[in-house]
């Protein structure tokens, strides 16, 4: 089995399965024994897997699987899964491009390739976006946020200090996982991971929007705790519709296929903004007297939600605001005050 990745077009299909094995797939190894030449040795499994519910997304792999390989692999149903598994030969192949394993463990990066024409980058955006890629719709509005969240293994300094933080094991985490949010970690801890802890993955992904002049964020979201392991979550955000209508321009992404999350809290809308625009005027920082206004909106309407469903701004906003983390604007500041006397 021999690929030509000097044609263009086996370029972006071998680029977007590179992007489906990073996804929803999986490139892993088995040692064993062979009886009939006396000797050791290791299999190479590549698989994609996905719910009964995608079983069309299990048979474009399929198809891009014949086109570049020239054979069909195997599909089998499991539960409520459907897997596809490929040949030990196939494994070989991908072998010069990705390490086997786990990915939160091996911490793959893209190959150097799918960087080499805007074909094969958006032939393995098309392949990540389907398999990870998520929506946020919010009610009442149009905003849309497009995600991709992925884990990644912390360095075993990191897990160290997050075992001394919460003073657990996590190997006796067997049932749950726990999750700590950026916000509450300590800053030391935040920079550690940071730096040493980073999904190359989404790295990559950054790189190809970057180059694509498409406006995104890419932040480190939480730690998660369980028996695997300690892992950080990284995720990466296109929040503005115009760059999301971009990537389907750019035939990267199907909106109507992605999974949506609905959001019943909207990002941040006054009633005399249009839905999705910034709130413009002033701003200022977070005075006693604005901390005090927000305590007794509070005590009105009994809860922190209840008060950011009344400023229609995100919960997460309000908390921002009260904090001095984030400027408050004087529009929202005389809606509070109106809040907070009626």
């Amino acid at each position: 089995m021999r690929i030509f990745l000097e044609r263009p077009k086996l370029q972006s299909l071998f680029s977007e399965l590179i992007g489906h094995i990073l996804g929803d797939g999986s490139f892993e190894f088995f040692d064993y024994y062979d009886e009939k030449y006396h000797m050791k040795r290791r299999y190479y499994s590549v698989r994609y897997t996905t719910s009964l519910g995608k079983l069309e997304d299990a048979q474009h792999f399929a198809n891009l699987h014949k086109e570049l390989f020239g054979f069909e692999p195997k599909i089998y149903s499991r539960a409520k899964n459907v897997e596809v598994c490929s040949r030990h030969t196939v494994g070989h192949v991908i072998h010069c491009f990705l390490p086997p394993g786990r990915k939160t463990l091996t911490n793959p990066r893209i190959p150097p390739f799918a960087y080499s024409s805007k074909d094969n980058m958006i032939g393995f955006l098309k392949a990540i976006f389907k398999d990870e890629g998520y929506l946020y719709q919010y009610e009442r509005t149009e905003d849309l946020n497009l995600k991709i969240d992925m884990n990644v293994g912390v360095s075993e300094r990191t897990k160290e200090e997050v075992i001394a933080l919460l003073n657990v094991d996590y190997r006796e985490n067997n049932k749950n996982v726990t999750c700590i949010y950026k916000r509450i970690l300590p800053i030391k801890l935040i920079k550690e991971v940071e730096t040493r802890s980073r999904c190359n993955v989404l790295d990559g992904v950054s790189r190809i929007l970057t180059h694509l002049e498409i406006d995104h964020t890419l932040r480190f979201l939480r730690i998660n705790i369980n028996k695997n392991g300690v892992t950080a979550t990284w995720t990466l955000s296109i929040g503005r519709e115009e760059s999301i209508r971009k990537l389907q321009r750019f035939k990267a992404i199907n909106v109507n296929k992605l999974k949506v999350n609905v959001v019943k809290y909207p990002t941040s809308k006054m009633g005399i903004r249009e839905p999705g625009k910034k709130i413009s005027g002033d701003r200022m920082l977070a005075s006693k007297e604005i901390i005090g206004l927000f305590e007794k909106a509070r005590n009105k309407v009994k809860s922190w939600k209840n008060v950011a469903v009344a400023l229609k701004v995100h919960p997460k906003m309000v908390y921002r605001y009260r904090k001095g983390i984030s400027s408050v604007p004087a529009i929202l500041c005389d809606e509070l005050k109106r809040l907070a006397i009626t």
